[in-house]
């Protein structure tokens, strides 16, 4: 069973939310993950090259999903759409406190936040605080926790205070943003090319060595979480959103450059 998901939330969690209401504990992978295909499994070139789960067996309902529920849109507007891509990531969920408060209050439920998805992501961009992938009040990891569970330990939560103009928290707000793109994926190397050429134009990095090593440096020392991150496709699309705020700081300017370069692509 899969509930409509809520603003924002994780597809995963939409499942999750119906399996527990018919008393089903846990959620099957195969329920919610999507994934690119590799070019040599396709049938016809027409194909889809996305592949969803049975559930989302209606083709609108799967692409609106794709777009609104899953980090495909924030892999395609920074060139990272293809077979490695974690739109659907398996583990490393993570929580807000206020927003399990906020949720639960609004919604009358708490659920799994897109926008907390990625790794690199370590403070809500809405609160300002730290994001939890361990639950402080059960210690369950926030991957395996009940969604329904969340109305009872949200009574040992202790509100943490928002950091006002934290680093961390504008680059929250930035891959957010980047969450709204719609249009066709980007190429990495393009991508690539056009953050680098960026950096080197305002000169952020030129008392440094190797751009690369400089960029994942920087992303370990602001950017990620307590867990440790050995997923390729995990720490691309890291990589690129770091790289990619440290060049633009906003998603406007970020985006500005990039329709520019669809435009031109076009010609």
């Amino acid at each position: 069973m899969i509930f409509s998901p809520l603003p924002g939330e994780f597809i995963a969690s939409a499942i999750l939310r119906g399996n527990e209401t018919l008393g089903i504990k846990g959620i099957k992978t195969n329920d919610f993950r999507i994934r690119k295909i590799p070019a040599s499994h396709l049938k016809c070139k027409s194909s889809c090259s996305i592949e969803f789960p049975e559930l989302l067996s209606n083709n609108d309902i799967a692409i609106q999903t794709l777009y609104e529920n899953t980090l495909y849109p924030l892999c395609a507007v920074l060139g990272h759409s293809d077979i490695q891509s974690k739109f659907t990531p398996l583990s490393h969920w993570k929580i807000c406190l206020q927003c399990v408060i906020d949720d639960i209050d609004c919604f009358g439920t708490a659920f799994i936040h897109v926008s907390h998805l990625p790794p690199s992501v370590n403070f809500c961009r809405k609160h300002t605080t730290k994001l939890y992938n361990f639950c402080p009040s059960c210690s369950k990891p926030i991957t395996k926790h009940e969604i329904s569970k969340f109305y009872i330990c949200r009574e040992r939560y202790i509100q943490t205070p928002s950091i006002l103009n934290l680093y961390a928290a504008r680059y929250s707000q930035f891959v957010h943003e980047l969450l709204s793109y719609r249009n066709k994926p980007f190429y990495y190397r393009s991508i690539e090319c056009l953050i680098h050429s960026k950096l080197i134009t305002i000169e952020l990095f030129n008392h440094f060595g190797s751009i690369r090593e400089t960029i994942h440096e920087e992303t370990n020392r602001y950017f990620l979480n307590e867990a440790t991150h050995k997923n390729i496709g995990a720490a691309i699309i890291d990589y690129q959103a770091a790289a990619a705020f440290f060049a633009y700081n906003t998603a406007t300017s970020y985006l500005t450059d990039v329709i520019a370069l669809q435009a031109l692509n076009q010609l």
